[in-house]
């Protein structure tokens, strides 16, 4: 038999597999969304593996992932070829399609990354005998968020000021939903027995234009202080800040 019928004959016996797989083992085809900081694509999909080609060792990492030994699969985006944000059972049909029946190996460019937050980064601490203005230009007596919008979606968030333990173990996060934009700022450890200052990054991804809330949770807030509780219309105020202002340790009254 050709190379050519070869490949024919394992291009029409490759949709009634996987299919069979996914039967046998009891997956639905509603597959994974991925987490923000488990994307990346580059350029156009397919290349499953990212090993620079776009082969059938895709399909093999690609079904592997989703029904035999289920590892975490180097490129969520890659291998979202139908664009659903989802990656499941629909999305190994396509490189079936691309690579045995219709031969096109029309790939779709990368989506971009879902809708969600990550923290990047902080810097910090700062020193409690600084100067009145921080090296952000922010006094050290109020606690501000600054916003940058990119036009394409993304929103850069800096909390400037945030107040906590002098060494502590943090867990923060960033919730998406509704509308509301929230700074989940957690201390789960801090041995030091004081508090400094730290400029919190958070990046937003996939964020339409529009007016958002945007609410930090301060873990130091006094109940006597005004919270970072705010509204922000990325249409008209791409760029910009709100600060409030704070007397209390560690932000005052040293």
């Amino acid at each position: 038999m050709t190379p050519e019928g070869t490949r024919s004959r394992l291009g029409s016996a490759l949709p009634a597999i996987v299919l069979a797989l996914g039967i046998s083992l009891g997956i639905c085809t509603v597959g994974a969304t991925p987490a923000l900081e488990d994307w990346c694509c580059e350029g156009g999909t397919g290349d499953v593996n990212m090993d620079g080609q776009r082969d059938i060792t895709d399909i093999a990492v690609l079904i592997d992932n989703q029904f035999l030994t289920l590892t975490p699969l180097p490129c969520w985006g890659e291998a979202d070829l139908d664009l659903s944000y989802s990656i499941d059972i629909t999305d190994i049909m396509w490189l079936i399609d691309a690579h045995f029946i219709h031969c096109t190996m029309y790939f779709p460019d990368c989506p971009p990354p879902p809708q969600g937050g990550v923290f990047v980064g902080r810097t910090g601490c700062k020193s409690m005998m600084a100067p009145a203005a921080t090296a952000d230009f922010y006094p050290s007596d109020q606690s501000c968020i600054a916003w940058d919008y990119h036009g394409d979606s993304i929103l850069n968030l800096t909390h400037a000021n945030a107040g906590f333990n002098c060494c502590p173990t943090l867990d923060i996060s960033v919730d998406v939903e509704g509308g509301t934009i929230a700074l989940r700022e957690v201390e789960t450890l801090g041995e030091c027995n004081c508090l400094c200052l730290y400029d919190l990054d958070f990046e937003i991804h996939g964020l339409p234009p529009g007016i958002y809330r945007v609410v930090a949770e301060e873990p130091y807030l006094s109940h006597s202080e005004e919270p970072l509780d705010f509204y922000i219309n990325l249409d008209e105020t791409p760029v910009g800040d709100q600060c409030v202002l704070r007397t209390e340790y560690p932000w005052g009254a040293y």
